[in-house]
């Protein structure tokens, strides 16, 4: 059985309980992946000599708050990183954020970096900022490979051309697969939890219900 915990948004008028979706199981490798705890974020790295990082609660896609980031030198590689930890060669890991500009002007990715030789694995796709909205999501993979050894890998978000616009990276993800599955973390309710402290753990999301063959229904 799986409890639906549901408020009315208007009193009186029905709504959806819960709809059915086909979203695949996933575990998210990325335990502040919303920038929700601390200030400046926990886990999140700055990179760039006088790069800044905040929590903002100016923009955000998931909770209540996303990761500021200011480059005050106009370089390419000014931003941040997450480490991912020690991760073995054989498992394809991906990695993906949503990225927003706080002007419309310069561009960020996402890339997957060795952190003891900062060689480049992966480069994501470019997104070119602009204030408008979240659509852009940078995406990027390394497969497995039995003759990579294991090392610290880290999710980089940062900038392509050198330029000191600010941006947002909210709904950071690594999980261990080939390709990019929608974003998940322990907050978003039903089917999602957090592996330890929420905004401060792994978060997995399990396989969603296909089929309803009852139910009880009690209200408050």
């Amino acid at each position: 059985s799986r409890p639906i915990d549901v408020t009315l948004t208007t009193a009186g008028t029905p709504q959806n309980l819960y709809a059915i979706a086909n979203l695949i199981p996933t575990t998210n490798l990325v335990t502040n992946p919303s920038a929700e705890t601390a200030d400046p974020p926990t886990g999140w790295v700055a990179v760039g000599a006088a790069t800044v990082l905040s929590r903002s609660a100016a923009q955000a896609r998931n909770g209540t708050n996303s990761l500021l980031v200011n480059p005050d030198v106009a370089a390419a590689g000014n931003g941040t990183y997450f480490s991912i930890g020690q991760y073995p060669g054989n498992v394809s890991l991906t990695c993906s954020a949503y990225i927003r500009g706080f002007a419309a002007a310069g561009d960020a990715r996402v890339e997957i970096r060795r952190g003891d030789t900062g060689v480049t694995l992966a480069t994501g796709n470019t997104i070119t900022l602009q204030a408008a909205n979240w659509n852009d999501r940078s995406t990027t993979t390394i497969p497995k490979d039995l003759t990579r050894t294991a090392s610290e890998l880290r999710l980089y978000v940062v900038t392509i051309t050198a330029h000191t616009n600010d941006f947002y990276v909210d709904a950071a993800q690594a999980e261990s697969r080939g390709s990019v599955t929608d974003y998940v973390d322990g907050s978003l309710g039903l089917d999602h939890f957090w592996l330890g402290a929420a905004h401060a753990s792994e978060s997995q999301r399990w396989r969603p219900i296909n089929m309803i063959s009852g139910y009880r229904l009690h209200t408050t």
